[in-house]
């Protein structure tokens, strides 16, 4: 006699897309007093607090490379909780005592700081810059949003907010650190636009919006995530082998260029170059559903 015990195993799969690091690397001179950088015509531009800008390029080939040093005009003064923005060719620097520059990376030319910008702080933590000109800076859980060439703000928006950056929506993406949130707010006129929680295990410290909608979200403890901007679902992973970011105290910055790398960097840990366009093979784990069968055999003695 037999009898066969079914059982039932119930479970999920999961995976998740993981993106190597393709280049680590120091900057020339060390990689202290890093204050961020910038991807313009698919060159990296890092800045320091000393004004001096290493430039430099990604090839499959070398690596990254970078040029002999250069600094900006010795008009442009900058501290150590100098911002830098990117709009176009122009480099936007918030340098000491609240004074805004304008930097053409094409004409390596200067236009004369925004005088009397009136922040609403004392130090900024984040800045973004829409094509039109607009400025926005975040400080004490605020949006300030300046007119081009203006030094008053025109509007004050949102609330528990930190780093900042416009989407190619024309949305103003910002972290919400305690809440571990990303909030959205129309540009135009502050209102909000949604939102969601970041999935995942992240300590925030830096994002930035893809023109295909990815955004890319640095982590404090290493590595990073990439969510749907839209959605808010989680789509991959940065290698966490880019560990302890903005440790020193040094800014966190993320940069995309039109090959798919994307750049971070801070001044702890020196430049890390990913390949986003091509995900490493993903990584999987599954428990499926199923049955396993369970023989039982008696066996009858014979009289």
């Amino acid at each position: 006699m037999s009898a066969i015990a079914v059982l039932l195993v119930a479970g999920v799969a999961q995976a998740t897309t993981l993106y190597n690091s393709v280049s680590d690397g120091s900057l020339p001179e060390g990689i202290g007093s890093v204050l961020g950088g910038v991807v313009w015509q698919d060159k990296l531009y890092v800045l320091r607090a000393s004004g001096r800008y290493d430039s430099g390029s990604y090839s499959t080939g070398t690596g990254l490379s970078f040029d002999v040093e250069n600094y900006l005009p010795s008009s442009i003064k900058i501290s150590r909780e100098a911002l830098i923005a990117l709009a176009g060719d122009q480099l936007f620097v918030l340098g000491s005592r609240n004074h805004l520059y304008d930097f053409n990376l094409a004409t390596y030319s200067t236009v004369l700081p925004f005088t009397g910008l009136s922040l609403p702080f004392a130090i900024a933590d984040g800045m973004t810059v829409d094509l039109v000109g607009n400025v926005f800076f975040s400080a004490d859980g605020g949006i300030s949003k300046f007119p081009p060439l203006s030094g008053i703000a025109d509007l004050v928006f949102g609330s528990h907010v930190g780093a900042i950056a416009i989407g190619p929506d024309g949305l103003i993406y910002g972290i919400d650190g305690d809440n571990n949130e990303i909030k959205r707010f129309h540009a135009a006129d502050g209102t909000a636009a949604g939102g969601f929680v970041l999935t995942g295990t992240i300590d925030p410290a830096a994002l930035l919006i893809g023109p295909d909608g990815r955004l890319y979200v640095a982590d404090g403890n290493g590595g990073g995530l990439i969510y749907d901007s839209q959605t808010g679902a989680l789509l991959g992973s940065l290698s966490s082998a880019v560990a302890n970011l903005d440790a020193s105290g040094g800014r966190t910055s993320l940069a995309l260029d039109s090959q798919g790398r994307l750049y971070l960097w801070d001044a702890n840990t020196g430049v890390h170059v990913f390949d986003v366009a091509t995900p490493e093979p993903a990584t999987t784990w599954t428990l499926g559903v199923g049955m396993i069968a369970l023989g039982l055999h008696r066996r009858s003695a014979l009289r």
